[in-house]
């Protein structure tokens, strides 16, 4: 039996009609709500049955075999056995049935914190593995394209190429743009981070960017068989699974015209996923007719099936940097509702 079907068949077993946006049941106690593995679905407030408010999954497994749901709610886990997951390689994890691989992905994050809101990340030169020299940081909010408002924000780069960006604000996105030199005193690339999490408390980002020079892009394009076109955009992304190491087997598309290659220790326009590193990206990126950046929805998949997508905006002569974390991603917004169940 489905277990969909055995929730339906547990709640009208209860002796309830729950129909919560409309004519709510009344109640003297939880159980009175109906339950799902012996615990109560929802909970009984000022004589009715209500839905329960979370934020976290951790929030409604206090009360058993629940999880939260994509509005906010507590709903019924998926599973409570391996044996109720039946697709190849999946197991139950946490009330869902998910690959190992991706059983952080549905999990609501929170947006808010009571710490003040920290982005952590290291950067260093490409070629020396040295701290950038002459570092200038910028930063805006993620719908300001032209970044023609910069926050004023509180930056420190230490000897180990650690930087820390403080007086941000809780459950906001950035873009953080970096121009500088490597240990020689030759100019990098400018290189932007497009922030695709919100920033909460301490959020620790890319485990390393590395700045290049255009050089070095030249010659990647060259050697995959293609030219860059520095006035078009760039964008180079990294994917980590749920056991945070890189993810192998992601494919990745671009909604308007762009050459998109992924990284094998050299750059190959020929491949279709992602290998062990977990890098793909794209060259020659669209913009508009006065070269000004226009936003993107880059997709990606796993196995030919939908994982999410985003929007960015490359802009000419920058390199723009994304860091995927699949465990960061319950916040995202377009995420494909048919990847997980």
């Amino acid at each position: 039996m489905q277990l969909r079907n055995l929730v339906a068949m547990t709640v009208l077993s209860a002796g309830c009609s729950l129909v919560l946006d409309t004519d709510k049941q009344q109640c003297t106690e939880p159980a009175d709500c109906g339950s799902f593995n012996g615990q109560p679905l929802y909970a009984c407030v000022d004589s009715y049955c209500e839905q329960v408010a979370c934020a976290t999954d951790a929030e409604c497994q206090a009360r058993g075999a629940f999880v939260c749901g994509t509005l906010r709610t507590c709903e019924p886990a998926q599973c409570v056995s391996n044996e109720q997951c039946t697709r190849p390689g999946e197991s139950c994890a946490a009330g869902r049935c998910a690959d190992p691989l991706f059983q952080c992905f549905s999990q609501p994050q929170p947006l808010t914190s009571s710490e003040p809101a920290v982005v952590r990340l290291k950067l260093l030169s490409y070629a020396d593995q040295k701290p950038v020299s002459d570092l200038k940081v910028r930063v805006c909010a993620i719908a300001d394209l032209a970044c023609n408002t910069p926050l004023d924000v509180q930056t420190t780069y230490d000897d180990q190429g650690m930087l820390t960006i403080g007086k941000l604000e809780n459950g906001a996105r950035y873009s953080i743009r970096f121009t500088g030199k490597d240990a020689s005193g030759m100019p990098l690339l400018e290189h932007e981070y497009f922030m695709q999490r919100p920033a909460v408390g301490l959020t620790p980002e890319a485990d390393k960017l590395e700045m290049v020079p255009e050089s070095l892009v030249n010659v990647l394009a060259s050697a995959a068989g293609t030219t860059w076109k520095p006035e078009q955009g760039l964008v180079l992304a990294q994917i980590f699974g749920c056991d945070l190491k890189p993810l192998a087997g992601v494919s990745l598309t671009d909604n308007r015209a762009a050459g998109l290659f992924y990284l094998t220790g050299a750059a190959s326009t020929s491949l279709t996923q992602t290998d062990g590193s977990g890098v793909g990206g794209f060259v020659n990126m669209e913009v508009d007719n006065a070269g000004n950046a226009v936003q993107h929805k880059v997709s990606f998949s796993y196995g030919g099936r939908p994982m999410f997508s985003f929007l960015v905006a490359p802009r000419p002569h920058v390199m723009t940097a994304l860091a995927i974390y699949l465990g960061d991603y319950g916040t995202t917004v377009d995420r494909a509702a048919t990847f997980v169940r």
